[in-house]
């Protein structure tokens, strides 16, 4: 069992889970998505000076409805409040990098979800 009173919280910040359906008129897989997002990225650091680094993921999701699949790219992005301390900014620069991916991608179906979180050092 995780005992959370052991560890200190250092900050807390939010989490962002980026979606990016694979539907099948636009195609791509997770490199793709990662080399798109890493030059978006850079041209909104060049822009703002914020880098919004994520991590991904490729998924799959299953519809309730029918025996349909469809594959995503999940990124997550974590603003580090001690790098990037407005939250606002942070979420400027990352809605480019969102848009400026989708458009490399061919405009794919996206969703974004934001969450709270702790950031524990271990």
């Amino acid at each position: 069992m995780f005992d959370m009173e052991r560890y200190e919280i250092m900050f807390d910040t939010e989490r962002y889970e980026i979606m990016f359906n694979a539907e099948k008129s636009v195609d791509f897989d997770l490199d793709i998505v990662v080399n798109s997002w890493a030059a978006a990225a850079k041209a909104v650091q060049a822009k703002t000076g914020i880098f919004v680094n994520a991590q991904f993921v490729e998924k799959m999701i299953a519809y309730h409805e029918s025996n349909l699949s469809e594959r995503v790219v999940a990124a997550t992005a974590t603003r580090n409040p001690t790098v990037i301390t407005d939250k606002e900014l942070f979420f400027d620069a990352l809605i480019e990098v969102i848009n400026n991916t989708k458009l490399i991608l061919g405009n794919p179906y996206t969703s974004l979800t934001r969450l709270p979180a702790e950031v524990i050092v271990m």
